[in-house]
């Protein structure tokens, strides 16, 4: 069976990973884990690598998560302006309510 993958449909990469992925746990360590994958799903992850990406990296860049820094720009300089004032005022008033608490 084989289906083309696309960042943008979550669908076709959750049918991919339930039906070609097989976890085994292996040995863990500094944060990595050891899976065993078909030769097929091998060669479709192989075929969306690019040059410079681990294998990781393609998984992660598969299935859709962000980098925060892929969201720089996303609100004009008011709007930004006025979160990072609201979210202050939202700060400055639980700073005050907690001070009240702990006395």
């Amino acid at each position: 069976m084989f289906f083309t993958l696309s960042r943008d449909n979550q669908s076709n990469l959750k049918m991919f990973l339930d039906k070609f992925i097989k976890y085994t746990y292996i040995h863990g360590s500094m944060g990595t884990k050891t899976i065993s994958i078909s030769e097929d799903a091998y060669d479709i992850l192989k075929a969306k690598k690019e040059s410079s990406e681990s294998f990781s990296e393609v998984i992660v860049r598969m299935s859709g998560k962000k980098n925060l820094s892929s969201f720089y720009g996303a609100l004009s300089k008011e709007s930004a302006d006025a979160l990072e004032k609201a979210v202050a005022e939202i700060r400055k008033k639980h700073s005050s309510a907690h001070a009240k608490r702990i006395r």
